[in-house]
């Protein structure tokens, strides 16, 4: 719930909607650190498994969730890290996970986290990986100034690194010393780009120099041989492993454009010496028998098990399957190079589509772009074998998603309203587009209000018994030459899904207000699921606009809803009230009086029964003056079957729905 300044304030309430006062987020936080218990080391290493995690889970649910990518800061004695793969992990119930986070140093000058240094989750960096395209020195913010703002720079920056890196292997232009170990290889040349990045941005160079110095004094560590000890031809061996080393670093940076190519270096083709490599066969490349596209509706680890979607899921996770590649002889290391391309196609043409183009997929998780509507997602995932860079198969295979609604009401009103979702009252109208609602109620000028959520695709998404609520209040105090000026705004958004009660009408509602400095407007209006006819109510400032529909409620029904309307204190008992009131006005509006008289007395009756019984409840005076002024009113109109009395009630039923929010 957004919150800047709160107090305890009644609310203007939907008169169709239970308000719950919870935040909504369609994509929800990381259930892992939520409910489990994590603990996290180093291990020692500066690239690799870097992170040693224990995840404990202490409820009686099975909990599943996603780990990465992340920045894990310094704490001024350790290394900084990126963790750029995304990890489903699935803790069972009272159980406990061994874990080990795969990534990258970004401070050459600083020691590696061990096992006795505890890493605390709490403070790690989650990245978004859309953010930070341009990676180049110039744009990028030094990585201890604010380590938040640079995470996605050097995310992308890695990310990019590794790709270059693997179009140059598998092109053949890269061969070394490393060359019988492929994984070692990668991550060798992988960081040692990294850091000859990042201490550009730290403008503290790392240059070939100290690359040679720790190269002397590993090998010094591993062979207890001082290098100056070595016979000439050895130590020009080892001297020129290290300018090719360093050749190669170079070669990628620049090709990965985070590294600046002076104007009179020519192009690189890094030919390393190293043992020589064997000719190598093709082997298999296939699909691993079982697998498919997978596809998550959260960062959460929920996996979508059929193809249809509601689109208030706007945006999804892909999971590429597992690809078996194999070369001839054994030794010879097989690559693969994984390419994935979205093809949309939107219901309503109005909505333009993202052009299709085939891009990189990066690690275990990748983001799907977002829907902005109705419509289908086509994934084509492809992968490519190589084998010593000699490319050996490809192959293709696909998924197709259905972005769906819910709420068929939408769709109908649509229709009739050039594909709009407008609700029309009184030569004005009341219409939902995206995150933006807008009132248009002559001849008061038109309003927009604009959400941080998709308000279109929640509503017409909505099932049975959802209910979604959001409310923000603000209060600012500003004081100048001895005069304080106060501001106060309210705002309040709910809608309901048809209730699975068998004494209720299946309806979908929906409830906004705001007010500002006393400037009030509220909008409400329900959908009937059945016919999908509605009624709309706008108040501004103590003006109400109507339409209403004939009335869709049989007089049983509304009985039924009256003789169950619930305890008197709970405001889910008053908010049902406001509906039956409303609907019997209605009838009363479509001439129906006759039809609906006995439903009228009934709701009177009951509703004097809910507001004595509330009366013995409450301590709260002012809520006792209001429960006697509408006990007060009652009688009379139950005596007489007055409908236009109808209107009067709810006026005082009004601050009561406020008093038990």
């Amino acid at each position: 719930m957004k919150n800047f300044f709160r107090q305890r304030k009644t609310a203007f309430i939907p008169v169709f909607i239970i308000i719950l006062l919870l935040p909504f987020r369609l994509i929800a936080q990381d259930k892992l650190l939520q409910n489990c218990v994590i603990k996290a080391t180093g291990t020692g290493k500066t690239t690799g498994s870097v992170v040693a995690m224990s995840i404990y889970n202490p409820t009686d649910k099975e909990i599943k969730g996603l780990l990465g990518p992340y920045c894990i800061p310094s704490d001024g004695q350790y290394q900084p890290y990126i963790v750029p793969e995304i990890k489903l992990v699935t803790v069972p119930s009272h159980g406990t996970v061994d874990v080990k986070l795969y990534g990258f140093c970004t401070d050459i000058t600083k020691p590696a986290a061990t096992e006795k240094d505890e890493l605390k989750p709490a403070e790690w960096i989650m990245i978004d990986p859309t953010v930070g395209q341009d990676v180049s020195l110039r744009t990028v913010p030094m990585p201890e100034t604010n380590p938040r703002a640079t995470a996605p720079f050097l995310l992308k920056a890695l990310i990019d690194i590794g790709d270059k890196y693997d179009q140059l292997k598998n092109e053949g232009k890269i061969t070394t010393p490393f060359s019988g170990n492929p994984e070692k290889e990668r991550e060798a040349i992988i960081q040692q780009t990294f850091w000859i990045y990042t201490s550009e941005l730290r403008q503290k160079a790392y240059t070939k120099e100290q690359f040679g110095t720790r190269t002397y004094e590993q090998y010094e560590e591993k062979t207890n041989i001082k290098p100056i000890t070595l016979p000439t031809d050895k130590k020009q061996q080892l001297d020129k492993g290290i300018d090719d080393f360093w050749n190669t670093f170079q070669a990628v940076g620049k090709e990965a454009k985070v590294l600046e190519t002076k104007p009179e270096e020519k192009p690189f083709t890094p030919q390393i010496s190293g043992p020589e490599v064997k000719p190598c066969d093709c082997g298999e490349c296939r699909l691993v028998e079982g697998q498919r596209i997978q596809v998550y509706l959260d960062r959460n680890g929920e996996r979508l098990e059929g193809d249809s979607i509601p689109w208030c899921n706007d945006q999804v996770f892909i999971d590429r399957p597992e690809v078996l590649s194999t070369c001839t002889p054994e030794e010879c290391p097989p690559t693969r190079v994984f390419d994935i391309r979205y093809t949309i196609t939107y219901k309503d043409k109005q909505y333009s589509a993202p052009p299709s183009a085939w891009q990189k997929y990066g690690y275990s998780l990748v983001s799907a772009p977002k829907m902005e509507h109705q419509g289908e997602m086509l994934i084509e995932f492809r992968y490519k074998c190589f084998c010593a860079g000699k490319f050996c198969a490809s192959e293709t295979i696909t998924r197709r998603l259905y972005f769906i609604e819910k709420n068929n009401c939408c769709d109908s009103i649509r229709t009739k309203n050039n594909g709009q979702l407008k609700f029309n009252i009184n030569g004005g109208s009341v219409s939902i587009s995206g995150n933006k609602l807008t009132v248009n109620v002559p001849p008061n000028s038109p309003e927009s209000f604009d959400f941080d959520f998709n308000l279109e695709a929640i509503f017409c998404n909505l099932t049975d018994d959802l209910v979604f609520s959001e409310l923000l209040k603000l209060m600012e105090s500003k004081t100048s030459g001895g005069k304080t000026t106060e501001f106060h705004s309210s705002r309040s958004v709910g809608m309901g899904g048809p209730s699975t009660d068998p004494g209720m009408s299946r309806y979908y509602g929906f409830g906004f207000s705001k007010n500002v400095n006393d400037h009030e407007i509220s909008v409400f209006f329900s959908v009937d699921e059945k016919t999908c006819s509605f009624d709309v109510s706008v108040f501004i400032d103590d003006k109400i606009y109507e339409f209403s529909a004939p009335p869709y409620l049989s007089p049983a029904q509304l009985m039924t809803m009256s003789n169950t309307l619930g305890y008197p204190f709970s405001n889910q008992t008053w908010t049902n009230a406001m509906l039956i009131l409303s609907h019997l006005s209605r009838a009363h509006q479509y001439k129906q009086d006759a039809k609906y008289m006995t439903a009228l007395r009934n709701f009177l009756g009951m509703l004097s029964t809910k507001a004595n019984g509330l009366m013995q409840t409450t301590n709260n005076q002012q809520l006792k003056n209001d429960l006697k002024t509408l006990i007060d009113a009652i009688p009379d109109a139950i005596a007489h079957g007055d409908f236009n009395a109808l209107h009067d009630i709810a006026d005082k039923m009004m601050p009561i729905l406020n008093a038990t929010n």
